[in-house]
């Protein structure tokens, strides 16, 4: 976890309440933690803004989707008409 304003990572456990969720912990979710001896236990899972499904992802400011359609249109390497 990468608490905010700092630079450094705290490796965190999670508690049971926590783990039990239906919706589980995704990367970018904003947690309530408790440090213990240079670690930390996530207390709580706070209300997310956004969630992506694949890649499992929460609280997104932007994304860029890329798709390919059945057949490609003109050729490689070329430009112009």
């Amino acid at each position: 976890m990468l608490p905010d304003g700092e630079q450094e990572t705290v490796p965190c456990a999670a508690r049971g309440n926590v783990k039990r969720r239906e919706e589980g912990v995704a990367v970018g979710d904003r947690v309530r933690m408790l440090r213990q001896n240079g670690t930390g236990v996530v207390e709580e899972v706070l209300p997310r803004r956004t969630y992506l499904v694949r890649p499992t992802v929460a609280n997104v400011d932007q994304a860029i989707v890329v798709a390919a359609s059945g057949q490609a249109i003109g050729h490689v390497g070329v430009c112009g008409p």
